[in-house]
């Protein structure tokens, strides 16, 4: 037993991977009735500024942070293999999707552009990179519409 003045490094994750085998059905349940009614996720997100030189003031300067607890993080993770395996079953993924891929990243479609172009080129056919930044889009919609 821990003394009440001796402090306790235990978290309340560790609890729970320890002791899975007696909370499965209880973890299961809750993971049911969450995607059952809907509500899943309730996220505290915390502002932080992306560098202590830039300008507090300045909203861009931010990104935002949002602490899950540990039973939300497994629904969060059973929802994505669900859909996961819907989408691969169903034959619905993008080949070229990069994003949300298990051994793809930015790298991987920098490096599948590149390619491109030089078959392209190896093959005298003409060839157009087009490339948007829409990272400012989402702060150019009236919000108060929806």
């Amino acid at each position: 037993m821990v003394s009440p003045t001796k402090s306790c490094s235990v978290n309340p994750t560790s609890l729970v991977k320890e002791n899975t085998d007696c909370l499965i059905y209880t973890i299961t349940n809750i993971i049911n009735i969450s995607l059952s009614d809907g509500v899943f996720k309730k996220v505290v997100v915390t502002p932080l500024i992306k560098k202590p030189t830039l300008n507090k003031e300045d909203l861009k300067n931010y990104r935002l942070v949002s602490g899950l607890n540990f039973i939300s993080k497994v629904i969060e993770r059973v929802v994505a293999k669900q859909v996961k395996d819907y989408l691969d079953s169903k034959e619905l993924d993008n080949k070229f999707q990069s994003a949300y891929q298990t051994g793809h990243s930015t790298e991987t479609t920098l490096l599948k552009i590149k390619n491109d172009i030089h078959q392209n080129l190896a093959k005298n056919l003409p060839t157009a990179l087009v490339l948007l930044d829409l990272s400012a889009a989402f702060h150019t919609i009236d919000h108060s519409t929806f």
